[in-house]
C-alpha cells in the first residue's frame, strides 16, 4: 500500500520538473521574434527590437500539459517501485535537490523581472538550470556522494578544531559583508559594525550552542538592519537608525547568557557595568537595557534553583557605573536620545506598502507571545528556567520598539529589529531540537546558505559594495 508521504513526494517532483520545463520554455521563446505584418513592421521598424512576444497562454498550456504528461508517465513507469522504501529514499533525495535548484531559478527570475535584468541574476538562472540538468544526468553518482556525506559526516561530533574553524569562517564572512573599502569616510562606524555583529555571532553561539544557526542569524540581522529601504542608499549616513544607538546591548546579553550557563557572578558584574555604561551612552536605549538587566535579576532570583548570592549589589552596580562615567565626562558620551518627528503607525499604508504595515504588527506580536509562553512554562516548571533569557530579550525588544512606534516610517522597524532576529533563532533552535543530529546540521547549513544568498542578492547590498564616493 502506498502511503500519503510517497504520494506527496511524487506530486512534488512532478511539479518541480514541470516548473523547470516552464522556465526553459520561456527562455527559448525569447529567441523567436513575434510575427508582424509587413506594413506594420515598416512603420515601427525602430521599435521592433524592444518588442517582446506575448506567449503567456502558450507557456501556461505548456506548464499544464507537462504536469499531466509527467504525472501519467511517472505512475505508469514507476508504479511498482513506489512501494520500495529504498527507491523512495532516493526519490526523496532527488526531489530535495531539484527543489533547491528550482528555487534558485525562480528566485533569479524574480530578480530579473523586478530589477530590469541584472547580469548576476541571469548568471544565477543559467547556472541553476545547468546544475539541474547535470543532476538528472549523473544522479546515481550524485546520490552515492550525498549518502556518503549524510552518513559519514553529519553525525560526527564537532571537534574543537572544527568549531574554531567555523568561528573563524563566520568572522571572515561578517567582515567581508560589511567592509567596503571605497566608503573611506565611514571606516570608523563600519569597523564598529563589524565588531558589533561579530559580538552578535558569539552571543548566539554561546546561547544556542549552534555555530551554523548563529551564523545564519547574524547574516539575517545584517540584511534586515543594514540593507533595507529605510536606510537607503548607505546605512552609515543615518547613525541614529543603526545599532550605534544600542551598542552595548550585545555585551550585556552575552554576559547574561554566560551567567545562565555557569552561574558565575562575575558575568553579572560585567552585565551590570555595561548596562550602566549604556545608560550614559544613550539615555533612552540605556534605560531599556537597564530594565532588561533588572528583569533578568528578578527572574534569576525567583526561578533559578539552589542558593543565591545577595542581589542588591547587582541592582546597584549599573547605577554606580553610570555615576563614575558622569563624574568622568559630565554628560552622556554620545547623544542620540532626541527622537525624530512622530509619524502615524499607518503611514506606510499611504504608499500602499502593505507588507511593511503587516510586518510592523508581527514583530511586537512575536515578542508578546514569546514572553507569555516561555514565562508561563518557566514558572510552571514545564521547561528549563534557562529559557527565560528569551523572555528578557523579548522584553528588551519591546522597549526598543518604541522608536518605531514613535516614528513609523517605512522599514524603520528594522532599525530596532536585531532582538527580533535573536528571538526567531531561539524558536528555530527549539524546532531543530525535535530532530536528530544529522537533520539539525543539514537544516542549519541550509539556513546559512539561504541567509547568505538573501544578503548577497539584496539590491542595496550590491549597491553598497559597488558605490564610488566622489572626492
Amino acid at each position: 500500500m502506498i502511503n500519503n508521504i510517497n504520494i506527496l513526494c511524487v506530486v512534488l517532483v512532478v511539479f518541480v520538473e514541470s516548473l523547470q520545463v516552464l522556465i526553459i520554455g520561456a527562455l527559448i521563446s525569447n529567441y523567436f521574434p513575434p510575427h508582424i505584418e509587413g506594413a506594420i513592421a515598416q512603420s515601427f521598424a525602430k521599435a521592433l527590437p524592444a518588442l517582446k512576444p506575448d506567449r503567456q497562454i502558450l507557456l501556461y498550456r505548456l506548464f499544464v500539459l507537462t504536469n499531466i504528461v509527467l504525472a501519467v508517465g511517472f505512475w505508469t513507469v514507476f508504479r511498482r517501485k513506489i512501494k520500495d522504501p529504498q527507491w523512495m529514499r532516493g526519490l526523496f533525495m532527488y526531489t530535495g535537490v531539484q527543489a533547491a535548484v528550482t528555487a534558485l531559478s525562480v528566485f533569479a527570475c524574480f530578480k530579473i523581472i523586478v530589477h530590469q535584468s541584472p547580469p548576476w541574476a541571469w548568471h544565477m538562472l543559467l547556472v541553476s538550470l545547468g546544475v539541474g540538468g547535470v543532476c538528472r544526468l549523473f544522479w546515481p553518482e550524485l546520490r552515492r556522494a550525498l549518502e556518503h556525506v549524510y552518513a559519514r559526516r553529519l553525525d560526527r561530533d564537532v571537534t574543537v578544531g572544527l568549531s574554531r574553524s567555523a568561528d573563524a569562517g563566520a568572522v571572515l564572512i561578517i567582515a567581508g559583508c560589511i567592509y567596503a573599502p571605497q566608503l573611506a569616510v565611514f571606516k570608523v562606524v563600519m569597523g564598529a559594525g563589524i565588531l558589533y555583529f561579530i559580538a552578535c555571532y558569539f552571543f548566539l553561539r554561546v546561547w544556542l550552542n549552534n555555530a551554523l544557526l548563529a551564523c545564519a542569524g547574524v547574516l539575517l540581522a545584517i540584511k534586515l538592519h543594514l540593507f533595507n529601504a529605510g536606510v537607503a542608499p548607505v546605512v552609515w549616513m543615518y547613525p541614529s537608525k543603526t545599532f550605534l544607538r544600542y551598542l552595548w546591548d550585545v555585551t550585556v546579553l552575552w554576559a547574561i547568557a554566560k551567567h545562565v550557563q555557569s552561574a558565575d557572578r562575575r558575568f553579572l558584574w560585567l552585565a551590570g557595568a555595561c548596562a550602566g555604561t549604556a545608560l550614559m551612552y544613550v539615555l533612552d536605549t540605556g534605560l531599556v537595557l537597564l530594565a532588561a538587566f533588572y528583569l533578568y535579576l528578578i527572574f534569576y532570583r525567583t526561578l533559578a534553583p539552589g542558593p543565591h548570592v545577595r542581589m542588591k549589589m547587582f541592582f546597584v552596580a549599573p547605577i554606580a557605573a553610570a555615576g563614575l562615567l558622569w563624574f568622568a565626562h559630565g554628560k552622556p558620551v554620545l547623544t542620540f536620545s532626541a527622537w525624530p518627528a512622530a509619524l502615524p503607525f499607518y503611514d506606510c499604508m499611504k504608499g500602499l506598502q502593505f507588507f511593511a504595515f503587516v510586518m510592523a504588527f508581527i514583530i511586537p506580536l512575536v515578542y508578546v507571545l514569546t514572553i507569555l509562553t516561555v514565562a508561563t512554562l518557566c514558572y510552571l516548571k514545564q521547561t528549563d528556567w534557562r529559557n527565560i533569557l528569551v523572555v528578557v530579550i523579548s522584553a528588551y525588544g519591546l522597549g526598543l520598539y518604541q522608536y518605531f512606534v514613535r516614528h513609523s516610517a517605512l522599514d524603520n522597524y528594522y532599525s530596532v529589529g536585531i532582538p527580533f532576529v535573536f528571538v526567531l533563532c531561539f524558536w528555530f533552535q527549539r524546532l531543530l531540537s525535535l530532530a536528530n543530529l544529522r537533520v539539525r546540521r543539514l537544516v542549519s547549513a541550509f539556513a546559512v546558505a539561504l541567509s547568505l544568498l538573501a544578503l548577497l542578492t539584496n539590491t542595496l547590498f550590491l549597491y553598497y559594495h559597488s558605490v564610488v564616493v566622489q572626492p
